[in-house]
């Protein structure tokens, strides 16, 4: 996969929708469910949820791919493409609008099932269930000459502790790494025992966000 800067120029040429400056909204790569009707459903408990932490919901973009080059496996695990993007109704920035993000990313997680690869006013994720060299062919956005960004991390990796799938594939959100870490369930139990301490006076109630490690994934 790949995070890059969120490409402004390239957002306003492609999205549906009208954008207020950059910075002043976030987008995300959401892997959300094949069946139409699901799809839906899903989609109205994000915009619920959006609009009870102050967020409004701007535009849902159908992220077009290329399945040629993918295996059946990949094929068959795969989820529909989409990227969210929503804007802050004190206009909120950057940093600021992230951490209304990070409550509607979990939210979303916890009460809709739905995972994101990313949803930032700064960066934006594309990755998947690929091989390195499949990921631009995959994803056509990578290859429109409109799509420019001033940073960007690749990261891959083999399946270790994991069965590959589409939501484990790298780079993180907010970082990569490279190697085995072997005290992954200490770090867990460790996190879990002080998760009733966590509190944020930016986030506000923090109950909905827990856990923050989240079963079963990476």
């Amino acid at each position: 996969g790949i995070l890059i800067q969120v490409p402004d120029a390239f957002l306003r040429d492609v999205v549906d929708a009208r954008l207020p400056d950059a910075g002043e909204y976030a987008v995300g790569l959401a892997f959300l469910p094949t069946d139409e009707a699901e799809r839906a459903r899903v989609k109205e408990q994000v915009a619920q949820i959006a609009d009870e932490v102050d967020l409004d919901v701007l535009a849902w973009r159908e992220v077009p791919v290329e399945t040629d080059t993918l295996s059946p496996i990949s094929i068959g695990a795969m989820p529909h493409f989409e990227q969210l993007i929503v804007a802050g109704r004190e206009g909120q920035s950057g940093i600021d609008l992230d951490r209304y993000t990070f409550v509607l990313r979990r939210r979303a997680q916890h009460e809709a099932g739905l995972y994101f690869a990313s949803l930032s006013a700064r960066t934006v994720v594309y990755k998947g269930m690929l091989t390195t060299m499949q990921l631009k062919p995959f994803f056509l956005d990578l290859s429109d000459e409109r799509m420019k960004a001033k940073i960007a991390i690749v990261h891959s990796r083999f399946s270790t502790n994991t069965f590959p799938s589409w939501p484990l594939a790298q780079p993180f959100r907010q970082l990569a790494h490279n190697g085995e870490i072997n005290t992954i369930q200490g770090n867990r139990n460790w996190l879990s025992a002080r998760e009733g301490r966590l509190s944020s006076e930016l986030l506000g109630e923090f109950k909905p966000l827990l856990p923050i490690a989240t079963p079963g994934y990476s």
